[in-house]
């Protein structure tokens, strides 16, 4: 029996002995009667936590008022889930006191990121629990997250009461005061005057984008077609703030004991690894119609940030994409769906905000996004619908450089994905579409028209995807050879090859930036282990060097009939065949420059709990002959870097990198309305910037697409095409630039020698 046989045999045998021997006992006990709770019922529960022995004096009864009551199946569920986690994480992980102080605290931010509900006394009152979790969570107990859960509501309908009241009271706008913008490494505020203060200036910050997205809204030179919508004229600003925290106070009060339980499940598995979590039967159920795709979205990933939805990534070919407004890291704080009135998202959890921006396709979905915390929203309008293998497949271009004085073709290929039309595959379909199959397409036309000398393959924005097409891509460019090492939590590695010969042995030169993850990792990593690529782009990727699974506890006879969910976990690393991790630290580029990712939250080392870095054995490989990489690359790095440093373009963007990052780093805001204006304005300008800059290659490389499929000639059509090009070389590709000058200089030395 091998390893992976033996822990799945291990853990249907500990699940089945556990949960049999499970003591209803020691369950928080079902409502009077045995019925269950419904809408409006306010049963008064009285329960004590569970404890281990040596704690008993220090954990005293608590009561709450909850129509939530977890009773004897949810207990089953949660120890099953916390069995099957740490007996199958990576990382083992280790449930003790240490362990039990950190997530006590994390629990509380889970509910109240930005730390504006919660006082320091509720945390104190909890105290009791601190360091006894690890024990109540191999119990099931969920005794202690219901009971915080409660005082959280307790504490949101405060702040709507008080909301309430100062929205009556009205705010001087000419008063100058500042807000500060994130409270996540303050102390809990002590008392609730503290509280009502940071409350005050909360709402007059809203108050004041509100009157300034209005006078937007009515600016008719200002106004445009992607402006606010009549659901803002229609009300005052009072009014939809005060209808933004009634929503938010009905929707967590609408959340059952399986949401809570998710909640709870899901920080307890984070405090390990940010890639794991606890997937109710009903965020099992949306994950399926995922993968089974039948549904249709607006192709971009979301995640959620301080109770705001966030956008991570805008997939290629999608409604999103396609559209051009929405950019990674915009928030998401309104959802309408066809003419009805949008329904502010704000706080609501991210599988449940899905559900609505999700739906048929061909129906309309218009969503609120706004830029920043502090910028004016703005209303996009999308139609639903499924991403295009097509739309979303790599795209190729001819550029032409100059090597020793003659003009030479470049194949440039962007790859948005590592994609595979696997139903083809199955069925033996010999033109089926894939990453590897579609970039060998392009580099054989490329060769056969246009006489290439060299490709570039550009992966920025390139979030992974097959790690199978990942290995075959690496295959066209190295002789047979291991690709990839992957190390399990038992210690057995396993290292991924590829056995066919190489078929290009052309320069090559790879794009990388700070959104290039997983199997764009794996590929760029490869290829600078072999020597066989130089590699060009932001000072490191992305770091994802992990694996994740999914265990559904349906498995497990004792659950079946309970709609138990599923725990998704990390159960494997990534290493490069020199035995490095990109795990945290991804891979970087041999010719680095600055970039606007460098100040933001993006890439795994930003991720709190995240695996570490570390190395195995490096695997037995052959570096590419000739060496041309390692023979000339210090070389190259010398002529870019002078290159650069003449070059004004770059100088000016240095700069405004570090003007951005400056910006980045304000955690405070004016409150005054003057001062706001002008802020506004600078803020619309850079944001316009910054977004041209970093999205262009993808833009540009759909465009081209769109230009070689619909090959429009009319006048109309290049008069189009001719002004959106003048707009574009106001924000140049330089790393693309660059890139091209690097190729240059790499087969005039190759050519040389």
């Amino acid at each position: 029996m091998n390893f992976m046989q033996y822990r799945k045999f291990a853990l249907s045998v500990i699940a089945f002995v556990f949960l049999i021997g499970q003591a209803v006992s020691d369950s928080p006990q079902p409502p009077p009667n045995n019925r269950q709770p419904r809408p409006g019922d306010r049963v008064k529960a009285v329960t004590q936590p569970a404890k281990p022995a040596s704690s008993s004096s220090k954990v005293k009864q608590f009561q709450f008022v909850t129509t939530r009551s977890p009773g004897v199946n949810e207990t089953k569920i949660a120890a099953a889930a916390v069995m099957v986690f740490t007996f199958g994480h990576y990382s083992m992980p280790q449930l003790n006191d240490e362990f039990s102080r950190t997530f006590f605290e994390e629990f509380f931010e889970s509910l109240d990121p930005n730390r504006i509900y919660f006082l320091a006394s509720d945390l104190e009152e909890f105290s009791p629990f601190e360091l006894i979790l690890d024990d109540t969570l191999r119990k099931g107990d969920l005794t202690f997250p219901f009971m915080v859960y409660e005082r959280f509501l307790q504490r949101v309908k405060e702040r709507l009461e008080f909301t309430r009241r100062q929205l009556k009271k009205g705010f001087d706008f000419t008063k100058d005061e500042t807000i500060i913008l994130s409270r996540k490494k303050l102390p809990w505020a002590g008392t609730v005057e503290e509280l009502d203060e940071i409350w005050r200036k909360r709402i007059k910050n809203e108050m004041l984008i509100l009157k300034l997205q209005k006078e937007l809204a009515s600016d008719s030179e200002k106004k445009q077609e992607d402006a606010s919508g009549s659901w803002l004229n229609n009300r005052s600003p009072e009014e939809l703030i005060l209808r933004r925290y009634e929503n938010y106070y009905r929707l967590l009060n609408a959340n059952d004991t399986y949401d809570v339980m998710e909640t709870y499940l899901t920080k307890f598995m984070e405090t390990f690894d940010p890639h794991s979590a606890y997937l109710n039967w009903r965020s099992l159920e949306d994950f399926d119609i995922d993968m089974r795709l039948s549904l249709e979205g607006i192709g971009a990933v979301l995640t959620t940030n301080d109770g705001y939805t966030q956008i991570v990534r805008i997939i290629p070919g999608g409604p999103c994409e396609k559209d051009g407004r929405i950019k990674p890291g915009d928030r998401i704080i309104a959802v309408a769906q066809e003419d009805g009135e949008p329904f502010d998202i704000f706080g609501m959890p991210l599988q449940k905000v899905v559900r609505l921006i999700r739906g048929p396709k061909g129906s309309v979905v218009r969503l609120t996004v706004q830029r920043t915390p502090n910028s004016v929203p703005f209303e996009v309008k999308l139609i639903r619908d499924e991403v295009k293998l097509e739309d979303a497949a790599a795209h190729g271009e001819i550029k032409t450089i100059t090597v020793n004085g003659k003009k030479s073709n470049i194949s440039y290929i962007y790859l948005p994905s590592f994609y595979a039309d696997w139903d083809a595959m199955r069925r033996g379909d010999p033109n089926a579409r894939s990453a590897s199959n579609d970039v060998k397409r392009l580099i054989d036309e490329a060769k056969r028209e246009h006489h290439i000398k060299g490709i570039i393959i550009d992966l920025r924005g390139n979030g992974g995807g097959s790690l199978a097409e990942a290995i075959k891509l690496a295959g066209l460019f190295i002789p047979q050879g291991p690709v990839v090492q992957a190390k399990l939590g038992n210690g057995n590695t396993m290292v991924y090859r590829d056995d066919e010969d190489e078929l290009y042995t052309d320069p090559l030169i790879i794009l990388l930036d700070h959104l290039s993850a997983s199997a764009s990792e794996i590929f760029a990593a490869c290829m600078q282990d072999y020597h066989r690529a130089i590699l060009i782009g932001d000072k490191t990727t992305h770091g994802k060097g992990t694996v994740q699974t999914i265990i559904r506890l349906n498995q497990y006879k004792t659950l079946a009939d309970l709609k138990p969910g599923a725990v998704k976990y990390t159960t494997a690393k990534y290493y490069r065949i020199t035995g490095h991790s990109t795990q945290k630290r991804g891979v970087t580029p041999d010719i680095a420059f600055p970039s606007f990712f460098d100040s933001m939250d993006i890439g795994e080392a930003k991720l709190p709990h995240v695996l570490p870095w570390d190395e195995i054995k490096p695997t037995s490989f052959t570096i590419t002959q000739p060496d041309y990489v390692n023979k000339y690359l210090p070389v190259l790095k010398e002529k870019s870097s002078k290159r650069v440093a003449a070059n004004p373009a770059f100088q000016t963007r240095f700069d405004e990198i570090r003007r951005f990052a400056i910006r980045q780093s304000r955690n405070t805001l004016t409150l005054n309305i003057d001062k706001r204006r002008k802020l506004l304005a600078e803020d619309e300008k850079w944001s316009k910037r910054t977004r041209n800059i970093l999205y262009r290659s993808l833009r540009r490389a759909q465009e081209n697409q769109d230009d070689q499929d619909k090959k429009k000639n009319d006048q109309k059509e290049k008069n189009k095409h001719t002004a959106r090009d003048d707009q574009e070389d106001e924000y140049p590709d330089l790393i693309l630039e660059e890139a091209l000058h690097v190729m240059s200089d790499f087969l005039t030395l190759i050519h040389s020698s």
